[in-house]
């Protein structure tokens, strides 16, 4: 017998999820160009070397930290969703689930609380991109 209420949950599930990830891929893809432009293309150009082991091992370490900082962003990304959500309850729990999918460690004990509406994502997207429709007060210029 076909169970409707798990092929909801399911498709639910998707339909929050699926914009979440061409998000972080897009995020990441962008983020992955620039750090080519800024890091791997001008750096050598700025220490003024061309070949030398000292500049490779110095754009090697520059990238790797700030693909280290694009990871923690996509990971905030999501745990900030996962909270919005209501599928964990506190940001730190979330963060750690999070880390724990991203990088297929799956050692930690912490799973979503349920199936999530995409209405809840609409919202927390709004909220985090700042359309939620609520005018802020005007300050006054001094």
């Amino acid at each position: 017998m076909f169970d409707f209420a798990a092929a909801e949950a399911w498709s639910n599930n998707w339909a929050w999820g699926l914009p979440l990830i061409v998000l972080t891929v897009l995020v990441h893809a962008f983020g992955l160009g620039v750090i080519r432009d800024r890091v791997v293309l001008d750096l050598p150009v700025v220490l003024r070397a061309r070949r030398s082991e000292f500049v490779l091992a110095v754009v090697i370490t520059v990238t790797v930290l700030l693909l280290t900082v694009l990871h923690a962003v996509e990971a905030s990304v999501w745990a900030g969703a996962y909270v919005a959500l209501g599928a964990r309850a506190d940001f730190a729990s979330a963060m750690l689930y999070s880390l724990s999918a991203m990088t297929s460690y799956g050692h930690a004990d912490v799973f979503l609380a349920k199936p999530l509406d995409p209405a809840h994502l609409t919202a927390a997207v709004r909220d985090i991109l700042g359309l939620s429709g609520q005018q802020r007060p005007r300050q006054e210029a001094s």
